[in-house]
């Protein structure tokens, strides 16, 4: 069977291997470091959506004593990160065990359609487990979103650097001209 006339005459498969790996190796790597730069960029970018989101809702760390001691750093102090959402979050969740005396929101409920709905006491309690967990969920949801950017960020970072391992193995690679 004749070969294609795109491979010159006397060319082995060891020959068009050695002159395509490379080729294949820099292409592969090229696409990698553009991926990688991406994904570092989206990490980056939503890093800063997630800052300017926390910054326009002006949520701030209740007093010292009202937190415990080993966050009394973040006394008065805005939530602008992440991870300060999570620690915020957390903060709330204690706030809530305490009102509801360690009942969740569908206990409570449960006691106030069970006492056909006429206890205020309930309702309002109701109503503080309710708005609490809701704010709790949303900053646990910020947390999150963060804790996705910053992978993004470091699989980035990695496929960047496979990718430019990639490019510098088919430029050792590549066939001398002679």
């Amino acid at each position: 069977m004749a070969e294609s006339h795109h491979v010159r005459e006397g060319t082995t498969h060891e020959d068009r291997t050695r002159i395509a790996t490379p080729a294949l190796l820099r292409l592969l790597g090229s696409a990698l470091v553009v991926a990688g730069s991406v994904m570092i960029a989206q990490g980056r970018r939503g890093r800063i959506r997630i800052r300017r989101e926390l910054e326009g809702q002006r949520i701030t760390f209740p007093s010292s004593t009202e937190l415990p001691e080993h966050l009394a750093r973040y006394a008065g102090t805005r939530v602008r990160t992440a991870q300060e959402a999570r620690i915020f979050a957390d903060v709330i969740a204690a706030h809530i065990k305490t009102a509801t005396e360690g009942r969740t929101y569908a206990e409570i409920n449960e006691a106030w359609i069970a006492g056909a709905r006429k206890d205020q006491q309930l309702a309002q309690l109701q109503h503080v487990a309710f708005t609490g967990e809701c704010l709790r969920s949303a900053l646990m949801g910020t947390y999150l979103a963060g804790q996705v950017t910053c992978l993004a960020a470091v699989l980035g970072g990695l496929l960047t650097g496979i990718g430019a391992g990639f490019v510098a193995i088919a430029a050792a690679l590549r066939p001398s001209r002679g």
